[in-house]
């Protein structure tokens, strides 16, 4: 805790210049205690003591906080309470008041505010509703909401609901509302990727087994196989006899083309036939690292 007299010539002169009343030692009902070190009390202005970087006439920050203390937040052009994302802060659009948060990972990247992969705050569906998604900043141009990661060998779906802490080593988040037009479905353990494009949408897929535009590049994620197994695919560029079929998951037999993570009754192309009770990870011509524990998941552009 910091005490100090306050009057001194060049402390009033400050006061006068920025408005702010002085807070004279031993005046009644006064303190000089300064909880944050930036000398400045409550008293004097200070509208956060405990945080040294706000103070009246601190250098303006823009991570939606007021630091110097004239009562608006820096770097906030319309007025919501929120600093421009282009410069690190979470307003998507500084210009319009009623557009805040950035609706999707890449609207943050556009926006300029890309800090690197990681959690950031989002509205998606535009009703006030903010909360964390996992960006990822990096991979194929970066951008990506991600629906979540998993070990080969789970039965849970991703992008659906959230499950588990978001960057973990397993986890799911609930893509609702997300704007995009792209997929990709990656091994994180491998670096390998794979995307496609389809007709610009709100993410709003609900069921265990999906199925996403048209058959050829359809992104499907879903189960196929024994009752006891169950492990769960994700891919795109999914066909199976000229139809997207959903409830197959990722399998078509040995017509081959899929791209990403498959399963169970799928593979019958793959060195060993059909990959009953395990796993391979398809450029769909060839499999790879059947039965080998890797990492795989999808996000959305």
């Amino acid at each position: 805790m910091n005490q100090r007299k306050l009057s001194s010539p060049a402390s009033v002169l400050m006061w006068a210049v920025i408005g702010v009343a002085p807070c004279l030692s031993g005046q009644q009902g006064c303190t000089v205690e300064d909880e944050d070190g930036d000398e400045w009390t409550v008293e004097e202005g200070d509208c956060n003591d405990t945080d040294a970087s706000s103070y009246p006439g601190a250098p303006q920050g823009c991570d939606d906080i007021d630091h110097d203390c004239d009562g608006s937040i820096d770097a906030d052009m319309d007025g919501d309470g929120l600093s421009a994302a282009s410069c690190g802060g979470s307003d998507c659009n500084d210009a319009d008041a009623a557009a805040r948060y950035c609706s999707s990972c890449l609207g943050v990247l556009q926006a300029g505010a890309s800090t690197g992969d990681g959690v950031y705050m989002l509205e998606p569906c535009g009703d006030g509703q903010v909360r964390g998604f996992y960006c990822d900043m990096t991979q194929e141009g970066g951008g990506w909401t991600v629906a979540g990661w998993q070990n080969a060998d789970a039965k849970t779906n991703l992008g659906v609901s959230d499950r588990g802490e978001m960057g973990a080593a397993e986890w799911s988040s609930s893509l609702s509302c997300i704007p995009y037009s792209e997929i990709m479905v990656f091994n994180d353990t491998y670096g390998q990727a794979f995307r496609q494009t389809y007709d610009a949408a709100v993410w709003s897929a609900t069921e265990t087994n999906m199925s996403i535009g048209s058959p050829g590049t359809a992104f499907n994620q879903g189960t196929y196989g024994p009752s006891d197994s169950q492990i769960m695919m994700g891919c795109v560029d999914y066909a199976y006899n000229g139809e997207s079929s959903p409830q197959y998951g990722c399998d078509n037999d040995s017509q081959k083309g899929q791209k990403g993570h498959i399963s169970d009754y799928a593979g019958e192309y793959c060195s060993g036939g059909r990959l009953d009770y395990s796993w391979a990870w398809t450029d769909g011509t060839t499999c790879n690292y059947r039965g080998m524990l890797y990492v795989w998941g999808f996000a959305i552009r």
